[in-house]
């Protein structure tokens, strides 16, 4: 039998036996995301979280593999802190998932679950809090409409194929590209590694220059960011993309960013915890919650209320909270 197979329904049979009276009794919930802290947008996640359970009295724990990559995936990184927090008694999860090779599905955990970010049918779960990542591509497409003509060609800067949310982006904003008359001439998947996709970027704008790129997520954006300067300037595209990073700031206001589709990444967290203890108290909760994403540019960069939604993706915005891990 496949190894990874053996040892996926090894940890589903574990976790399966441990049922019982002290999910519903313990003060612990847990958090387990598809990257960790080094990416603003899971930090913002957690820090969401984290307030949530604090508000509500409970102990919260957050673990996460690095990232979402295929190593991770295929060493099941994230299963094993799954059945780690369900061995030691935890009444609840959030969930952030991510593809299990050649797993039973979907995966009926003896506790709740609500999904962050993503959805899965792979885990059975209570509820889903999650940007519409279609219409996240879609407004990325709209935001380069008045600033680049209809037949402009344009590079799509892909993730990976295994992702859900960026392949959903990717799909929204090559179908409202079209509708606007633009036409993608590059589409290449970059893969999780920002070094790697920063020089993928950068040889293929250097063989085909086009107009304007989007770029799907933190890591994809960043790798842009670092890119472009690189280029000869008559070859420096408009750079549209998703996500935010601190960094990110001084871009936008100098024009190498031209607009950024930014996430409400610490609400997902917050209301995703806080419908994870409503499920908890016996509540109904409702299957759904659609969180919207704001579009940056540097016309509304420095609006009062975009400077207070970019507070949740400064380093030190944890709200004094220290997470903690087992």
């Amino acid at each position: 039998m496949n190894q990874l197979l053996l040892f996926t329904r090894q940890l589903l049979l574990a976790t399966a036996l441990l049922a019982g009276s002290a999910h519903a009794t313990s003060p612990s919930i847990a958090g387990v995301l598809a990257g960790n802290s080094r990416y603003a947008f899971w930090m913002a996640v957690q820090h969401g979280i984290e307030q949530a359970g604090r508000e509500a009295g409970r102990t919260v724990f957050v673990r996460a593999p690095q990232d979402d990559s295929d190593s991770n995936v295929q060493e099941l990184a994230q299963l094993r802190m799954i059945n780690n927090f369900v061995d030691k008694g935890i009444a609840g999860l959030v969930l952030a998932p991510m593809p299990l090779i050649n797993a039973p599905a979907p995966v009926v955990l003896p506790i709740p679950v609500v999904l962050v970010d993503r959805d899965s049918r792979q885990f059975a779960s209570a509820a889903l809090v999650a940007t519409d990542n279609v219409e996240v591509g879609r407004q990325a497409a709209r935001a380069l409409a008045g600033r680049i003509p209809p037949g402009s060609r344009l590079a799509l800067f892909r993730l990976d194929a295994n992702v859900p949310t960026t392949r959903q982006r990717e799909t929204g904003f090559a179908e409202e590209a079209q509708r606007l008359g633009f036409v993608i001439s590059i589409d290449r998947y970059l893969g999780a590694d920002v070094r790697r996709a920063r020089q993928i970027i950068y040889d293929s704008l250097l063989r085909q220059p086009v107009k304007a790129i989007f770029t799907p997520n933190e890591l994809t954006t960043q790798a842009a960011y670092l890119a472009l300067p690189t280029l000869p300037a008559i070859q420096r595209p408009r750079l549209v993309g998703v996500d935010y990073r601190p960094e990110f700031q001084q871009a936008l206001e100098n024009g190498q960013i031209d607009a950024l589709v930014v996430q409400d990444a610490y609400q997902m967290g917050y209301l995703a915890t806080h419908l994870l203890l409503d499920r908890l108290a016996g509540k109904t909760i409702p299957k759904r919650v659609t969180v919207p994403a704001r579009v940056l540019t540097t016309a509304t960069l420095h609006q009062t209320e975009v400077l207070r939604f970019l507070q949740q993706y400064q380093p030190d915005n944890s709200n004094a909270s220290g997470a903690k891990s087992q």
